[in-house]
């Protein structure tokens, strides 16, 4: 328990948003309410998808978390009439030339669509999952977001517990599927740990070593980068050879895979996903 309450209170990125002034916290927080009315409600009332709508809202690729909502299409509906309310109370307080503004730069990608930042400007900033890829990179997250609604959709199940493993899968799959990633984006993951970690307690056979590798593997992800990036030359030129493969050996990369292959696991083992507790109860 110390070392989950360490892992997300003192989680790396979580102290990168705070430094920056970010909005992340807002969507990670609306994310966590989102978790905890999933346990709340386990009968099929979803009033989550109110507070999964926020950050999809502001930053669209933030709605692979709505995963679990293609169970059913008055879900999908409902998420459609929300978005449409929310768009337009915020056209009503902000005035439609914002959200001209903002439009052109989703249209625009805000440098998506850009070559691969050189490894010489990787800092603790920087979260670049398919860097080896260059400007491939938008066809694999196209083919992974393919996939993962497939799987959704292959796995549709109104059990409570399979959908809070949805959910959590989602959240997982939020920092790979980024078009314009950073280490911010690993924020995401914190509603997935929190899922997962707690199912973990709940199991007589949980293990916590699978999502544990994965936490601390993000955890040092922003200081592993700017170490080799920054002071793999002079005092510690031992490290100089390990620069080329700073994209291949991002902790960040290996600890969201871990995870999602972890949920998926889960899923898969027990056909039915991550447990609820036996007396209802809500940790």
């Amino acid at each position: 328990m110390l070392l989950l309450a360490y892992g997300i209170f003192a989680f790396a990125p979580t102290l990168i948003w705070i430094k920056l002034g970010q909005v992340t916290g807002i969507f990670v927080g609306s994310l966590c309410f989102a978790a905890a009315s999933l346990e709340r409600n386990p009968d099929g009332r979803f009033g989550w998808l109110g507070f999964v709508l926020l950050p999809a809202v502001v930053k669209p690729p933030y709605a692979v978390t709505m995963a679990p909502a293609l169970n059913d299409y008055r879900r999908v509906l409902r998420v459609a009439i929300l978005g449409i309310a929310v768009i337009a109370v915020s056209v009503l307080l902000f005035g439609i030339e914002a959200h001209e503004a903002y439009l052109g730069v989703l249209r625009e990608g805000k440098g998506w669509h850009l070559d691969a930042l050189p490894i010489s400007k990787f800092s603790f900033f920087v979260f670049r999952p398919f860097h080896v890829l260059g400007s491939a990179r938008v066809v694999l997250r196209g083919v992974l977001l393919v996939s993962l609604v497939g799987y959704v959709l292959g796995r549709r199940s109104r059990r409570s517990h399979v959908e809070r493993a949805l959910f959590a899968l989602g959240c997982a799959a939020v920092p790979v599927l980024h078009p314009t990633v950073n280490t911010l984006a690993l924020n995401a993951l914190i509603p997935a740990y929190l899922i997962v970690f707690v199912s973990e307690f709940r199991r007589s056979d949980g293990t916590l070593t699978v999502p544990l590798l994965s936490l601390v593997l993000v955890q040092v992800h922003p200081y592993t980068t700017s170490v080799l990036s920054w002071t793999g030359t002079g005092a510690l030129s031992p490290l100089e050879p390990l620069i080329p493969l700073v994209p291949v050996l991002q902790p960040g990369l290996w600890g969201v895979v871990t995870l999602v292959a972890f949920i998926v696991y889960r899923i898969e083992r027990d056909e039915g996903g991550l447990p609820l507790p036996e007396d209802g109860s809500v940790c």
